[in-house]
């Protein structure tokens, strides 16, 4: 296993999908974190079974929820990126990516 690092810009993203689904059902968001942290202890134990997408950049879907988690790993750690909705265009997230600085 792995130490797992969410980095600021993935924080914001899943407190937005947080607040959206508490606006719908409070249970609904409570399911949705609960689908975040399964997908992530799957990161954390099994990081290379995803393919690369650029670089040392991988992508996870949630199994719930139509969301995709972007990371790559570097040394002992995981860095989490963005938690992304599907619909959106996931080229400009994975250049966001390659762009951002690590917090």
């Amino acid at each position: 296993m792995h130490n797992l690092k969410i980095l600021s810009s993935a924080e914001k993203d899943l407190q937005k999908a947080v607040l959206y689904y508490l606006e719908k059902d409070e249970l609904l968001a409570i399911r949705f974190l609960n689908d975040f942290e399964e997908t992530v202890n799957d990161i954390s134990r099994w990081e290379e079974a995803w393919p690369l997408l650029t670089g040392s950049y991988r992508k996870h879907l949630m199994k719930q929820f139509p969301y995709a988690i972007f990371f790559r790993s570097e040394k002992d750690n995981i860095l989490i990126y963005y938690v992304v909705h599907c619909k959106r265009d996931h080229r400009e997230i994975i250049q966001d990516m390659i762009n951002e600085p690590e917090d």
